[in-house]
């Protein structure tokens, strides 16, 4: 090579396209139809048949010829002449874009002697159909023979026949022509590039416009010049791209090549590259410049487009011609296929090339949620950073997707408790393997897949190798799988790991193959365990393993077991899940005491059984939320199991026992699916007092007891509860007419309200079992948020008349019926008395009592039956004929049952 100058030269290169327009797949130069016999289509040539094709139909008197093709159109050339004399002779050319509809391009006599046609096509045609028809005339078969020859159809644009090749030095300029041929174009041609070393035109564009061509057949010179010192840019030999195209037929375009060969004073030996570390290390990668003898290697500079990026230039060992550039890559900050530049210029001939880089950076400590950011991790620390990472979710590699094997490791990875499954064979690598392992793992459960490699038997001589705790390993039936060679497992450096081993698998302790499960706890030796046979101190095997690999946070755990089964832990699954929990007795100061439950099963530290199911209106609250159980583990939890996060099946409370919301497990709410209370009541008419702590509605209860007189008393704020002059507390009924559909329908928790229950005669003393029953309840802590329902109290515990009444108030019980036909009559409590859990007893100010004298009566308002009469028993008002609602005549009357009698209605009472 020479010292470059700047050069400036023209070049005609005509091979960019060619003058003659170049046909589409369709070109038949052979007669379609042949003088020696009717319409007999001829052999076609230089025709692709996949691309296009042509269907001929004969008729006695003239014969059709259909062409289909592919591309874009541009004008039909063709010779056409009829050879004999005849009658009627009709010539027809048609084009169609879908086969079935066509329009003329010409339609007349046939000529007697050789004609040209040439026809404009439309840029949608894809069909042409030549059609010949002749009237038959008797002696002149001859007459009706006709022919089409040399059949041809163009493009738009030629195609290119051979790219340009440019030969100059860096700097210069070279001016050339190419020539664009075209054929009936729907609109201007345009040429342009993404090469911005070429330019168009006298004036330089970017692009060039060929106009007034639409229609049209001919050729276009076009001018252009490449200037070479342009940049970004590589030396040597380079491909320029043209686009040609039509412009008013849209996405028809023709490409271009002009190949360049430019001798520089200098060239990088690539020109992309990629570099990766980790934020706060770096690492280093090199390419090499060659240049002129006649140059210095001080004319030549690199610079970074990147902060992190540093670069440097140093001459070769053999100094001949030859510079490394280093380049050091210090990442502050994580980055994700990021690019940079690095740019080597020339300061002679301004020469400036562009070496590209692509750059990666991993955080030293990265969350890992997916098997490509797993991936990610062991391509980072096989490469010989320190890294650490966690697991935030399980993890599952497949022939698809597999892992990438660790095998230089100085980092830790914390499993976090999740589980990585593989995917079933044995050759398959294990997670780590090699001899460069001086990391941690913890915390991490394999399916399927081994830890280490069955080749790593142990530490090396000075103490190196994987550090592994709480681990625990596959109980797969591969010996391969294994959690990791037993030899190592007997090494300091696993602790308080677990491995289930099967078949012919050797027994460390004895040499001898069995059925067995290797453990290593804190320092010890490898033990080995037969499902519960033996125990580490006093408590059975499985389950001390399970304390002992449990991480210390005392949260649900990954390895799970069958407490008080004979096996030994496996991964957690929906059956052998074991979660912490604690039990809230039924005080008022219950701050629970830790359980572990299983299968709706629950057990102390000692593993005894907790007969949770004998404590009446006790709770226990797991420490998992329903979103980790699942909705379907939710759906079978037993009676007053709650979850972390409030949920629960069934809430069940019992009768005479107290009730306590259990606030002390941080719980403000408790959705129950479901909560049910029973209490056994007489059917002697009484109303009992009741209190619950959630809603409950009349007709839920009404449904109960069809046939029986039943009844709810509540309050009723909007009404005069306390009626002084008639020493009376005044309640409403839910068969008053005036709260059908109402209040009376629905009692809100807490709210004290009465229920009365009669039936047939001679039944009163029989105890009914009535089921109070609430469906997607919101139970609350009433005490924390008390509803003032004076004069009515609720209790939900056992409580004191004289704690409830105070000094002020005294507190009113329900007495005996006295009189059938009397209201119930209420008395002062005894200060010893008590009120049960679930009832209510009523509160009067001192006041209006005469200091707890003077009694009160409870009256229940019923209100007005229209068109109804009460009548006694033995009332003379009744006729002698008797019938009930149905129209039936009855001999005998029953109390609370309406009759007909004289034209009216009545009940007896």
């Amino acid at each position: 090579m020479k010292r470059l100058y700047f050069l400036c030269a023209t070049l005609s290169i005509f091979s960019l396209g060619a003058t003659a327009q170049v046909a589409l797949p369709l070109s038949v130069d052979k007669d379609v139809f042949n003088a020696d016999s009717i319409f007999v289509e001829k052999t076609r040539v230089g025709w692709d048949h996949t691309e296009s094709a042509v269907k001929t139909d004969n008729f006695q008197d003239g014969g059709v010829a259909v062409f289909t093709f592919k591309d874009t159109p541009g004008m039909l050339h063709l010779d056409y002449s009829r050879t004999r004399y005849g009658k009627s002779n009709v010539m027809l050319i048609q084009e169609s874009t879908d086969g079935k509809e066509f329009t003329d391009i010409y339609n007349g006599a046939a000529s007697t002697s050789w004609t040209n046609l040439s026809a404009n096509l439309s840029k949608d045609t894809r069909y042409i159909k030549l059609y010949y028809d002749a009237k038959y005339t008797f002696g002149d078969v001859g007459s009706r023979m006709g022919y089409w020859r040399n059949i041809n159809v163009t493009e738009p644009i030629a195609s290119q026949t051979d790219a340009a090749v440019l030969s100059m030095e860096y700097g210069s300029k070279a001016k050339g022509t190419f020539s664009v041929a075209y054929s009936n174009p729907a609109g201007d041609i345009v040429v342009t590039t993404a090469d911005h070393h070429i330019t168009f035109g006298p004036e330089g564009s970017t692009s060039f416009t060929i106009s007034g061509v639409a229609g049209k057949e001919g050729s276009a010179i076009v001018d252009f010049c490449y200037d070479s010192a342009l940049e970004p840019m590589q030396v040597g030999e380079l491909t320029s791209l043209f686009t040609v195209a039509d412009s008013g037929n849209e996405g028809y375009t023709k490409e271009y090549k002009l190949v360049a060969n430019i001798d520089a004073p200098i060239m990088i030996s690539r020109r992309e590259g990629s570099m990766t570390t980790v934020v706060g290390q770096q690492t280093t990668d090199t390419f090499n410049v060659t240049y002129l003898p006649t140059l210095s290697a001080d004319d030549i500079t690199v610079t970074s487009s990147a902060d992190d990026v540093a670069a440097s230039v140093a001459p070769d060992a053999d100094a001949e011609n030859t510079l490394v550039v280093t380049l050091t890559y210090a990442p502050q900050a994580a980055a994700k296929d990021a690019q940079a530049t690095v740019s080597v210029a020339e300061a002679t001939s301004g020469m400036n090339l562009t070496y590209v880089l692509t750059l990666n950076a991993y955080q030293a400590n990265s969350v890992i949620t997916t098997v490509d950011e797993y991936n990610d991790f062991a391509s980072i620390a096989n490469q010989g950073f320190k890294v650490d990472a966690e697991l935030a979710a399980d993890l599952e590699f497949s022939a698809e997707n597999p892992n990438v094997q660790i095998t230089n490791f100085s980092g830790s990875f914390d499993g976090k408790r999740h589980t990585i499954k593989g995917y079933g064979a044995a050759e398959e690598p294990a997670l780590f393997a090699g001899s460069s392992l001086t990391g941690s793992v913890r915390n991490l459960a394999l399916d399927n897949v081994s830890l280490l490699d069955a080749d790593v038997q142990s530490t090396d001589e000075d103490g190196n190798g994987l550090s592994v705790e709480c681990c625990y390993g596959t109980p797969s039936d591969t010996p391969a799988l294994q959690l990791m060679n037993y030899a190592y497992m007997n090494t300091e450096k696993v602790i308080n790991c677990f491995t289930r081993v099967r078949g012919e698998e050797i027994d460390p302790t004895t040499g001898e193959r069995a059925t067995m499960y290797l453990y290593k706890l804190s320092g010890g030796t490898l033990g080995m365990l037969e499902a519960d046979s033996r125990t580490i101190e006093g408590k059975s095997a499985c389950f001390a393993l399970w304390k002992l690999l449990d991480s210390e946070d005392g949260a649900p755990s990954v390895f799970g077991m069958k407490i008080g089964a004979d096996e030994m832990p496996s991964f957690l699954t929906a059956d052998n899940a074991i979660s912490t929990a604690r039990y809230f007795a039924n005080v008022a100061d219950a701050q629970g005491g830790v359980l572990y439950a299983q299968d709706g099963r629950y057990y102390a530290d000692n593993l005894s059984e907790f007969d949770f199911e004998a404590d009446a209106n006790d709770f226990i609250v797991l420490d998992a939320d329903s979103e980790t159980l699942g909705s379907d583990s939710v759906a079978s939890l037993s009676a007053n199991v709650i979850t972390a996060d409030g949920k629960a099946n069934l809430v069940r409370l019992t009768d005479g026992e107290d009730y306590f919301f259990p606030s002390a497990s941080g719980l403000q709410q408790i959705a129950a699916a479901r909560v049910e209370y029973e209490r056994q009541q007489s059917r002697n008419g009484l109303y009992e007092p009741y209190a619950l702590p959630f809603d409950i509605t009349a007709s839920s209860l009404q449904d109960q007891f069809e046939g029986d007189q039943f009844d709810i008393a509540f309050l009723d704020p909007s009404k005069n509860v306390i009626d002084e002059a008639r020493s009376q507390i005044i309640l409403q009924s839910a068969s008053n007419e005036e709260y059908k559909g109402s209040v009376a329908k629905t009692i809100p928790a807490g709210m004290p309200f009465f229920v009365s229950l009669s039936g047939v005669d001679g039944d009163a003393a029989v105890q009914t079992v009535i089921s109070f029953v609430g469906e997607n309840v919101v139970l609350t802590d009433l005490s924390a948020t008390p509803v003032d329902y004076l004069p009515l109290k609720g209790t939900f515990s056992s409580i004191s008349a004289s704690s409830m009444a105070g000094e002020e108030f005294y507190a009113y019980m329900l007495s005996q019926l006295t009189d059938a036909d009397k209201a119930q009559l209420l008395f002062s409590a005894a200060s010893d008395a008590s009120v049960e859990a679930f009832r209510n007893c009523i509160l009067l100010h001192g006041s209006i009592t005469d200091g707890g004298v003077k009694p009160f009566s409870l009256v229940i308002d019923k209100g007005a039956a229209d068109g109804i009469s009460e009548v006694a028993s033995n009332s003379s008002a009744v006729a002698s004929a008797i019938y009930n609602l149905a129209g039936q005549r009855v001999l005998r009357m029953l109390p609370g049952q309406v009759y007909v009698s004289g034209g009216k209605k009545f009940v007896m009472k």
